[in-house]
């Protein structure tokens, strides 16, 4: 029986491979989860302690997932890293599913979303190319680890735990820093922060936004749902569609429905 790392990271490896990732950091996982794999994904200010809620539907196996706008850009990434472990490995039913009453399931989508954020093949190849040596890591290895691969610490920390690179008593320290102070001491505060605009703010699924405006021009939806679904005044989504030439088209027949809610 194949132990909860080895089948994570088989199921990882496979992932990237399916997606032609192969071992590059994954820039932007909004886009990798929504364009390539389906997933609607809405940022929104959860209860504090909850990093997402997912939710399947049964009739049609879309999922759909409020991930939490936050400044802790790197634990949002690994939230959605984690999410497409738990459908990866088929862990969601029916409904709204929290998962931390399922330990395993919970420790296999962890495991997942840290080989596929930072693999380890990759993390070996960035080491050696500033000739780093095992059990001589500096925080400085660290920092480069976070910032390239847009990871946690304490995720770099345990992957170089699991490929002795360094002691228990090293990540014991290392999995208590944090992204911001890594940045400040390593000077790429700056970059975190341009990227940190985004993991904050509150926005809408960009495929449901999609398909809204896709509605609203084929003359199925009037202006007011667009500007609901994507969380905007109406009155700048108008702005926007004159802007840039877009208009309803005029509906074909009497019998034509004008509006098709099911089609998102």
């Amino acid at each position: 029986m194949k132990s909860t790392e080895t089948e994570a990271e088989h199921k990882a490896i496979a992932f990237r491979d399916r997606h032609g990732l192969g071992l590059a950091p994954i820039r932007d996982l909004v886009a990798l989860a929504e364009n390539r794999i389906g997933l609607d994904l809405v940022f929104e200010e959860l209860p504090a302690g909850i990093d997402a809620l997912t939710t399947k539907d049964g009739e049609t196996g879309k999922v759909f997932v409020a991930v939490a706008a936050t400044e802790n850009l790197e634990r949002q990434r690994f939230t959605i890293a984690h999410e497409i472990g738990h459908i990866e490995f088929g862990d969601l039913v029916e409904g709204f599913t929290p998962h931390e009453n399922n330990f395993d399931a919970e420790d296999r989508a962890h495991t997942f979303a840290r080989h596929l954020l930072i693999p380890r093949e990759a993390m070996h190849h960035l080491l050696a190319e500033v000739n780093a040596q095992r059990f001589a890591l500096e925080l400085r290895h660290l920092s480069s680890l976070v910032q390239f691969f847009g990871v946690l610490p304490t995720v770099a920390a345990i992957q170089l735990r699991e490929e002795s690179w360094i002691s228990d008593d090293t990540f014991s320290q290392w999995e208590q820093e944090t992204a911001p102070r890594l940045s400040v001491l390593f000077g790429w505060d700056a970059e975190r922060k341009a990227l940190l605009a985004t993991s904050a703010q509150k926005r809408p699924s960009q495929r449901l936004s999609s398909r809204a405006v896709d509605l609203y021009r084929r003359g199925l939806v009037a202006i007011e749902f667009v500007a609901s679904v994507t969380g905007r005044p109406v009155s700048e989504v108008e702005a926007d569609m004159k802007r840039f030439d877009i208009e309803p088209a005029k509906l074909s027949s009497a019998t034509d429905e004008p509006f098709v809610i099911d089609e998102l």
